[in-house]
């Protein structure tokens, strides 16, 4: 038989919730209303919901409030003007606005924009990466290869519909090797992938386009380009 009454803590609100048995066949659910006290949520709860507050929403805070552009573009360009690697913290300072970038992509339908035809260069490969995208660390596996260094990553959309990717390898010897790729490619019915038919065989999905970067997510980490 079940007991006259049976406490259950309901998970959304935090309330009480009192399940009573009126007899052996008809049993009725009702809330009592919050518990004794102030009724203020667990501990757990507020945790989360604090959690959830600085996350940007449609209709909410600004994306400035969470990247600027100008201080982006610099912490890109810090490493190569300087000839020195990244540190691992402008790695994921980086990684960080990336993802505050691809929550709110500027540009709708981005394989059809006009803004994706140019020449891109690779900027970031991801945290701890440098420059060895997928297609790269295929070129490095092979044994002419051994010891070398990718030097840079440039991918030029040619028009709607075709592609040409370039990879320039340092050699121990001093010497620089230069891949090049072409391809055409498609994309599907929300125009953001980037199918090659050829080439390096990618499938590319776009992110984040606008005048200055483009980000793209392979089957790799998250790839930054910027135009030149």
């Amino acid at each position: 038989l079940w007991p006259s009454w049976l406490h259950l803590l309901c998970p959304a609100e935090g309330y009480y919730w009192r399940l009573r048995a009126e007899d052996s066949v008809t049993r009725s659910l009702r809330c009592e209303g919050p518990p004794p006290g102030d009724g203020a949520p667990a501990p757990h709860r507020q945790r989360r919901r604090q959690r959830r507050r600085w996350r940007p929403r449609s209709g909410g805070a600004p994306l400035a409030t969470f990247y600027e552009k100008g201080q982006f573009l610099e912490l890109l360009n810090r490493a190569r003007d300087s000839g020195e690697e990244r540190s691992m913290g402008d790695e994921e300072k980086i990684q960080r606005q990336v993802s505050f970038l691809e929550l709110q992509p500027p540009v709708e339908r981005p394989a059809e924009s006009p803004r994706l035809v140019g020449t891109w260069q690779l900027a970031f490969g991801g945290v701890g990466r440098a420059l060895q995208i997928e297609p790269a660390k295929a070129l490095m596996k092979d044994k002419a290869n051994a010891g070398a260094r990718v030097e840079s990553v440039t991918l030029e959309i040619l028009d709607a519909s075709s592609s040409r990717t370039t990879i320039s390898l340092a050699k121990p010897d001093g010497g620089v090797e230069s891949v090049v790729q072409e391809s055409t490619f498609k994309t599907n019915s929300k125009a953001d992938i980037l199918d090659e038919a050829a080439g390096f065989r990618r499938y590319l999905k776009l992110k984040y386009l606008d005048d200055d970067l483009l980000i793209l997510q392979g089957r790799g980490p998250t790839e930054v380009y910027q135009r030149v």
